[in-house]
């Protein structure tokens, strides 16, 4: 089953539109400091169903991203649905940090998006080879890798470094994932790291 089919009615936007009718109402609600999103029309993907579909921005962000990962909210679904976000309303990139620039593959800014989940030890508990994008399978692409078009302006601010490209090897991490491939991207369970002080996010 895919994202399509809990939603017939609302297709996966692809990934050269603009969502300019999406970003004008959510500019338009911006205004009076109180950002309401249906979470079900923009693909968010949970492997347990909530409550309402309707949340306030902010407490989007408290309730599914900085609570920390547990069987019910693990670090892809967190990846996906931020993803999932910024694609259906890219202005808001700037709160989560990460965004499509191609079907599989993505950008993170490590600075925004190590704050959405409440990361402390940025490079430890992300990048190494023991932090949460590898051990669920993703590898971090160079911009001299990218072989595919992306869209028009997307490679913008990338530096490998705070900003860095990633895709996920597997090939099930995508921009029309299903409950079922997010379940089986790569994960490896690891241990806190005492001696650096490391704790991993998953």
């Amino acid at each position: 089953m895919n994202s399509n089919d809990q939603n017939p009615e609302n297709e996966t936007p692809t990934i050269s539109q603009t969502n300019e009718e999406n970003d004008a109402n959510l500019k338009q609600t911006n205004s009076a400091n109180f950002i309401l999103i249906d979470i079900a029309k923009c693909n968010f993907l949970l492997p347990f169903k909530p409550a309402s579909s309707i949340f306030p921005l902010e407490q989007i962000i408290t309730e599914f991203f900085r609570k920390k990962a547990g069987r019910k909210l693990t670090f892809q679904f967190k990846l996906f649905n931020a993803l999932s976000l910024t694609l259906f309303y890219p202005d808001l990139y700037p709160y989560f940090g990460v965004q499509w620039i191609s079907p599989n593959i993505f950008k993170v800014n490590k600075q925004i998006w190590s704050n959405v989940v409440s990361v402390k030890a940025v490079n430890g508990s992300l990048f190494n080879r023991q932090g949460a994008f590898p051990t669920h399978g993703f590898e971090q692409l160079k911009l001299e890798e990218i072989k595919e078009n992306v869209i028009p302006g997307s490679l913008e601010g990338v530096d490998d470094d705070n900003v860095r490209i990633f895709r996920h090897k597997g090939k099930l991490f995508h921009i029309q994932s299903s409950i079922n491939d997010l379940l089986n991207c790569s994960y490896q369970e690891l241990l806190e790291n005492e001696t650096e002080g490391i704790k991993i996010v998953y």
